[in-house]
């Protein structure tokens, strides 16, 4: 279901600007609180809208939301402009505003904005049942239902937890045979690919170098999900691929400490084209087969295969292509442990799927856990 039908409900529903907020011209700001913004503001900002009562953050508005928040000081439907000059995304940009608790929208007689407004209006009423974690996207579904049971609502906490969600336990055996990266690269076999490996400068990997082009918006990013005692015999696989592909492998890295091999995304590789990403993905698959999967939360797969999933960091700018910072994982789950914080807040019955709904308007597919804002087919 696309996001213009599921909202389309907002289309016909009563709508006013929320009263926790309070619209700041950019002009009438202090200088030292647009100082604060760091790099500042760029021109076609508006001003700023400012929680209340809250410890919500502040938002940046340009001049069509700053326009509609003071059209909806008085409660009313949508404005035709809006839909206008929005299209076919009025129902996902409002849902997005909605969810953020920046507008309220009249159900049944209730004023509702937030968790509760999104969760009122998709969810049937029936409870969904715990699935069992044998692939990518039922881990991720229990992650978020784990994390709603979790004591603190906090963000940071439940990002903590869902960011390591399927980290595998450390078995005694390893302790002695991962010691180190040193005993890593040995015990593994890393020398038996064409390009030697070096420790990144955090030595929490290592990291196998090769051509990294720089795509225009978005950069394609491949993990291997296969049970640590299978790593080995994986990677031997792995190399084999070059031969019998006629194409090198791309840039990748590994975990080169204990904890590094037991965390879910312990083996990452970083192709340079989607099409490339394509075809890495399905030879990877096939030489797997039969080896333990271990799906990596949160990341799409591929068809034909449960052992490689895919992701989208944002456009590298830097060099350093093995760095976590602005990583595929990382920035989806800051989306999705902020939305189950409010949630949980909210006291709403299924904090995952609002959750869920926050990734999707983010333009993450959360029934597959793609990146729909690429346009890739994966």
């Amino acid at each position: 279901m696309s996001s213009a039908t599921r909202y389309s409900w907002l289309l016909c529903s009563r709508l006013r600007a929320s009263r926790d907020w309070e619209l700041v011209l950019i002009d009438r700001l202090p200088a030292a609180e647009r100082h604060s913004f760091g790099q500042g503001f760029s021109s076609d900002v508006y001003g700023i809208l400012r929680p209340l009562s809250n410890d919500r953050p502040i938002k940046a508005v340009g001049p069509d939301t700053a326009l509609l928040f003071i059209t909806l000081q008085e409660a009313m439907p949508l404005p035709a402009y809006v839909k206008a000059g929005f299209g076919d995304e009025s129902d996902s940009a409002i849902a997005q505003l909605v969810g953020d608790g920046i507008f309220e929208v009249e159900i049944q007689g209730e004023w509702m904005s937030g968790p509760r407004a999104l969760d009122a209006a998709i969810n049937p009423g029936v409870d969904i049942p715990v699935p069992t974690a044998e692939t990518a996207r039922a881990k991720s579904r229990l992650a978020l239902m784990m994390a709603a049971a979790l004591p603190s609502p906090e963000p940071d906490t439940l990002f903590s937890f869902l960011y390591r969600y399927g980290t595998t336990p450390v078995m005694a055996e390893r302790m002695r045979e991962w010691r180190n990266a040193g005993a890593i690269f040995d015990s593994l076999g890393l020398d038996q690919f064409e390009s030697r490996p070096v420790l990144s400068t955090n030595s929490a990997w290592w990291t196998f170098p090769g051509s990294l082009q720089q795509l225009e918006r978005f950069s394609p990013k491949l993990y291997v999900g296969v049970a640590g005692r299978a790593l080995k015999e994986a990677l031997r696989r792995m190399a084999s691929v070059p031969r019998k592909t006629g194409r090198a492998l791309p840039p990748f890295k590994i975990g080169a400490s204990l904890h590094g091999l037991h965390r879910p995304d312990r083996l990452v590789l970083y192709p340079t084209t989607v099409e490339e990403a394509r075809h890495l993905a399905l030879h990877l698959n096939q030489e797997l087969a039969g080896l333990p999967p271990d799906p990596v939360p949160f990341t799409a797969e591929f068809a034909g295969g449960r052992h490689v999933s895919w992701g989208a960091d944002p456009s590298r700018e830097r060099p350093v292509w093995w760095d976590d910072e602005e990583s595929w994982r990382g920035s989806l789950l800051r989306t999705l442990s902020v939305a189950l914080s409010d949630a949980l807040r909210a006291g709403v019955q299924r904090p995952w799927t609002f959750a869920e709904e926050r990734a999707r308007l983010a333009g993450i597919d959360p029934d597959t856990w793609a990146a729909t804002y690429t346009g890739w087919e994966m």
